[in-house]
């Protein structure tokens, strides 16, 4: 009863238009969800994502779920995980995720799921690391580890948002520190992937202490270009 009345006063709302969500839906309405554009990476010969590292870290495996562009449904699902506490996209879409990973019997190397690390800093003010979270998510389901402690942010960085690529290269560059490990292949988790940069300075940081590591790349959304 409580629940009813709090839902009437301060309904859910749709994390993509803002309506208020029908009973028993969660994040997202229908009509929004036909909106979401997914990629198929997991199914594409020639994926983009893994050509974006080309020359740039070579991974092994790249997959994300949507594709990513601004003033649309996806933008406005990153905006509410990343800024506004909406933290059970984490939950839904991580699980999507798990799900596709298990179905396609895609990444079964992977030893660990590592999260793009936040500076201390910026992790006291939100709150949470979305990358972290949505590793989790997808942990639930395949049941591959999260591994923290082999990738480290050692300086804090501005929002690369509104950033060029060189400009994003340059932020990221020598700002994260990677761990000896005995782990063999591990894949990085992002929530969005744009220029790549930052994945990139992860990647080589951890191939600095560990040249021989196999890295996969997995991300919420892509921005293709």
């Amino acid at each position: 009863m409580f629940k009813h009345l709090v839902n009437l006063f301060y309904p859910n709302l749709c994390v993509g238009c803002r309506l208020p969500l029908p009973t028993g839906h969660e994040l997202i309405c229908v009509a929004c969800r036909m909106q979401l554009p997914y990629t198929k990476f997991n199914s594409a010969v020639d994926n983009p994502l893994v050509k974006t590292f080309w020359g740039r870290g070579n991974i092994y495996e790249g997959a994300a779920l949507f594709y990513y562009q601004k003033n649309t449904v996806v933008q406005e699902l990153l905006h509410a995980f990343k800024y506004r506490q909406y933290t059970a996209v984490a939950d839904v879409f991580g699980g999507e995720i798990g799900k596709i990973i298990q179905e396609k019997g895609i990444f079964t190397g992977c030893q660990a799921l590592v999260p793009v690390p936040l500076h201390k800093s910026k992790l006291k003010v939100r709150g949470y690391n979305q990358s972290t979270l949505l590793a989790r998510g997808i942990s639930t389901i395949t049941g591959q580890q999260v591994n923290e402690e082999i990738l480290k942010k050692e300086t804090s960085t501005n929002s690369q948002t509104k950033k060029g690529r060189f400009d994003r290269w340059i932020n990221s560059g020598e700002n994260f520190i990677g761990v000896k490990t005995s782990l063999s292949h591990v894949a990085l988790v992002d929530d969005v992937i744009t220029t790549g940069a930052t994945v990139e300075a992860c990647i080589n940081a951890l191939r600095k202490e560990n040249p021989g590591i196999q890295i996969s790349v997995l991300a919420l959304a892509y921005a293709y270009r």
